[in-house]
């Protein structure tokens, strides 16, 4: 394979976003083609390297095809698709780096707050190891409770105990990080009045990786990709409109705004 690509994501949160908006449906998009020989020697239908940087400091790599160059414009670049037989065991890797990063989060559970600044490894991995055995004890009401009110490591824990059963309570948190309702707004099982809940959010509707999120859902209805798109800037409607990472719904309703401005 002559052609390697690379994506870098700068955080946690923007390599949970590649993994579940675009290399889960086997597909990726590597902008600004200057990590790699110029466009024109990327042909379609060409193997290619794919290395992604995790947060770690290691990479993993994935064995793509290219199946588009766009050579000019602000959406110059390289568009792939995945080959691995089995696309989970590839992307381990990079499902593992996220795990660790979620694990390597302050604790924010308020039984913790007296220790003491300056625990060890060990101690920090049991108090979390504690705040996960406590969480699967919940009653349903304690559970909402949390969801409603926790810090970030309960949080963690809830989802990874109870998964959709609780984002709706979590949404209702005033604590919950933009990378936290990306993640939500990206996963495709969402039920439709989740993510109606979140595009009808201004304050979270104005973050890009919330926008990119709703908008890589399949199950986003026409009317809410029309509202997430127009509380974007035109040079992100631009790209969008352009990029098959997006539902081509997402794309069409993209282009009309385009011509509306014009």
């Amino acid at each position: 394979m002559g052609i390697v690509l690379r994506l870098s994501p700068g955080s946690p949160e923007e390599l949970l976003e590649l993994v579940e908006g675009s290399l889960r449906r086997r597909r990726a998009f590597v902008a600004e083609a200057e990590s790699f020989p110029p466009t024109e020697a990327a042909a379609t239908r060409e193997r290619c390297e794919l290395i992604v940087d995790l947060p770690s400091g290691r990479t993993a790599t994935l064995e793509a095809e290219i199946v588009f160059v766009e050579q000019e414009g602000p959406g110059r670049g390289v568009g792939l698709t995945l080959v691995a037989r089995d696309l989970e065991v590839a992307l381990k890797p990079l499902v593992d780096a996220l795990f660790e990063a979620q694990e390597l989060e302050p604790v924010a559970d308020a039984e913790l707050a007296n220790d003491e600044p300056h625990s060890s490894r060990a101690q920090e991995d049991a108090r979390v190891r504690n705040i996960h055995e406590r969480v699967r004890k919940l009653s349903v009401a304690e559970r909402e409770r949390m969801a409603r009110s926790g810090g970030m490591s309960e949080r963690v824990a809830l989802e990874r105990a109870y998964g959709s059963a609780v984002w709706e309570g979590l949404l209702q948190n005033p604590q919950l990080t933009g990378g936290e309702i990306a993640r939500i707004a990206k996963n495709g099982t969402a039920p439709t009045p989740i993510l109606a809940l979140i595009a009808m959010n201004v304050a979270w509707v104005a973050r890009g990786e919330v926008r990119r999120a709703l908008l890589g859902n399949p199950r986003l209805g026409a009317p809410v990709v029309e509202k997430v798109l127009r509380a974007a800037p035109k040079a992100e409607i631009k790209l969008i409109a352009k990029q098959a990472l997006y539902p081509q719904k997402v794309r069409v309703v993209a282009t009309r705004i385009l011509k509306k401005m014009n």
